[in-house]
């Protein structure tokens, strides 16, 4: 006798038939599904890439500068120059500083040094250089000085300084015991001081004794001139003989300046001395005319 079948498994195997197949076909979607959506992407991206390539191409990098490109900006990136940048020049091109000691003539010469009248003026015949120191007053400390040379057409001034002259002013008669400066006109044809010789054209004497005062914290006789007045020309500066007698004063000097009234010297800067030593010269019989300017000017 045949043995039984079993319906209950057949049944089962029936009905779970239709549920794989269903699987299958599910999973047969999913997987289109994946590879639709990641070949999508795959083409969105490229063209993405595509569009930056052409909005954003690669910059090559640039070739090394020369050193003196690095150095230098080029000509757009140089600042335009200003006003004053065109009008300067290069400090190469700038002249140098004139020397400040340097006297600077008078453009044109005058018939006569300035502020000197007729009576100088005729004396001064046979004279190619002169100073001239003029007070306000016959009262007056304070002197200006300039000096002057003769010239064609006249007398051209080389230079000028402020200066001092006695403490109590002027006077026609000096004297030993009064620190005032005599009116006149004196020869100048010694020079001296405590500093070496800076070239002087007039006879130099040199010494570290006779000239070593120092007033006002200044060194006074650093150099000097001697103004011929009561002294014997051709001799020292310091030389102390007077051949009218010590009493009439003496001793005057053209010398640096110690910013005060003087014994009755001319003190100018002492600048100004050493340009008179070095311009002076003995041949033009050089002199100085001194005293107030009413007086100077008669």
């Amino acid at each position: 006798m045949p043995a039984p079948v079993r319906a209950g498994r057949t049944d089962r195997r029936r009905r779970s038939l239709p549920l794989a197949a269903l699987a299958i076909v599910v999973m047969a979607l999913v997987a289109a599904l994946v590879t639709t959506t990641t070949t999508r992407a795959a083409r969105q991206l490229a063209g993405l890439r595509a569009t930056l390539g052409r909005s954003a191409a690669p910059v090559p990098a640039p070739a090394a500068r020369a050193a003196s490109d690095r150095l230098a900006p080029a000509a757009s990136d140089r600042p335009a120059p200003t006003a004053s940048d065109r009008l300067a020049p290069a400090a190469s091109d700038r002249p140098a500083p004139a020397a400040a000691l340097a006297p600077t003539p008078t453009v044109s010469a005058l018939p006569v040094p300035a502020g000197l009248g007729p009576q100088w003026a005729a004396r001064l015949a046979g004279h190619s250089q002169v100073v001239v120191a003029s007070g306000a007053d016959w009262r007056s400390s304070h002197a200006t000085v300039t000096e002057w040379q003769r010239a064609a057409g006249g007398w051209v001034r080389l230079a000028e300084w402020d200066g001092w002259n006695g403490r109590e002013g002027w006077t026609t008669t000096p004297a030993e015991t009064r620190p005032q400066s005599p009116v006149g006109m004196f020869g100048l044809t010694d020079a001296g001081g405590y500093a070496p010789n800076p070239g002087s054209r007039l006879p130099y004497d040199h010494s570290s004794g006779s000239y070593s005062l120092i007033f006002n914290g200044v060194r006074a006789f650093n150099h000097v001139i001697a103004i011929d007045y009561n002294r014997v020309p051709g001799t020292a500066p310091a030389n102390s003989t007077r051949p009218l007698g010590y009493a009439a004063g003496g001793g005057f000097w053209i010398h640096t300046q110690h910013n005060s009234g003087t014994n009755g010297c001319v003190g100018i800067p002492d600048a100004g001395v050493v340009a008179l030593q070095q311009t002076l010269d003995p041949a033009a019989k050089p002199v100085i005319v001194m005293g107030p300017a009413a007086a100077l000017a008669e």
